[in-house]
């Protein structure tokens, strides 16, 4: 059988051309590590040393992050071996330097399959951790688990399958090693990243009706929204990055690979800065406190006839469903155990029951 370079393929090339966008690569690469490591660093502050409410959440953020990390500097240390730049550039051929030149980009780029998945899969699991946090209703929270289950099975489906493409298994990393009763593992990538898409779709949506039946100002609702909604950007990312996925089919992946590996990499640190951005909060109330400071949130699931103003301490009075209150800090409290509960001493001089 052939290998997954064949030389004679690279005929209907243009070989006269020496372009490369290997500083692409290290550039999309440094950036995105340099933020999600920033993110990530200022979360683990936030939670950690000013709210004292580190949980399951953040150590799926964490893990994500450190996948993402893992992903850009296999990125980076192929980069220095020749990723960016045409496969006739590097000089590869059937001889035995040739092969260890290949190897060199090849299986850092099946570690970087391996990581993005991990990445992916792992961000998911803390923004799902985070709405099981602030939710409490049973239904929501078994639809919760369900999809949490969906986003696990996919994962573990996709790194099986990206290991087990080929007979042997080391095709799917050795360009030189015949290819024998393979997938085509271009139309799975496709179909598993058309459903990582639809599931970023529901993972974005499905907070929104529980944000909808809270009783709050509109602006306070907005900046609610705002927060949790900011995950939009991750699953765009990820739709542009399927529209690249065919560069994976070219025999000169070291350089039509490079749009979908810098879209995969924009994806997953887009994700993580989305999903971290609810719980940097603290800091925006620190700095900006005029524009952040805590406004009461009614739950519809309790009754009571007024609710008191958390600054001036003044009672106002509620909307049919005002009863038991939250204020957005609430969001990031270690004892509140979901979004239609506070903690006793807030209760105290918060409510008048």
């Amino acid at each position: 059988m052939a290998s997954y370079f064949d030389p004679s393929a690279l005929t209907i090339y243009d070989l006269s051309q020496h372009d490369t966008v290997t500083q692409g690569v290290v550039f999309n690469n440094l950036v995105c590590m340099a933020v999600v490591v920033s993110v990530i660093t200022l979360r683990i502050y936030v939670r950690h040393s000013i709210k004292h409410a580190a949980g399951s959440d953040d150590y799926f953020a964490a893990a994500a992050a450190a996948s993402a990390i893992v992903l850009s500097t296999c990125c980076l240390f192929a980069a220095a071996q020749g990723l960016g730049k045409h496969i006739w550039d590097l000089g590869i051929d059937s001889s035995t330097s040739s092969h260890n030149a290949s190897l060199r980009i090849s299986i850092p780029l099946y570690i970087c399959y391996l990581s993005y998945l991990a990445a992916n899969t792992f961000i998911k699991c803390s923004i799902l951790a985070s709405y099981y946090r602030l939710f409490p209703g049973q239904m929501f929270r078994r639809f919760l688990l369900v999809l949490g289950g969906l986003v696990a099975a996919t994962c573990v489906s996709s790194i099986l399958v990206g290991i087990f493409e080929c007979y042997p298994v080391k095709s799917s990393w050795d360009w030189f090693s015949p290819r024998e009763n393979c997938i085509d593992i271009l139309r799975f990538f496709v179909v598993s990243s058309w459903i990582s898409t639809i599931t970023d779709i529901i993972i974005w949506c499905c907070p929104f009706p529980q944000f909808f039946r809270l009783q709050m100002k509109p602006r306070r609702k907005l900046q609610l929204i705002l927060l949790f909604g900011a995950g939009a950007f991750a699953f765009v990312a990820g739709i542009l990055r399927l529209a690249r996925l065919d560069g994976l089919r070219s025999v000169d992946i070291t350089y039509t690979g490079v749009s979908p590996i810098n879209w995969s990499v924009a994806e997953v640190s887009t994700a993580i800065v989305c999903a971290s951005v609810p719980s940097l909060r603290p800091l925006a109330v620190r700095f900006f406190p005029s524009s952040w400071q805590s406004g009461p949130v009614s739950s519809p699931e309790s009754a009571g006839p007024r609710v008191m103003d958390k600054a001036s301490g003044s009672s106002r009075g509620g909307s049919p469903y005002c009863g038991r209150n939250i204020y957005l800090d609430d969001l990031e409290s270690q004892q509140s155990t979901s979004l239609y509960s506070t903690t006793p001493d807030r209760a105290l001089r918060g409510y008048r029951m």
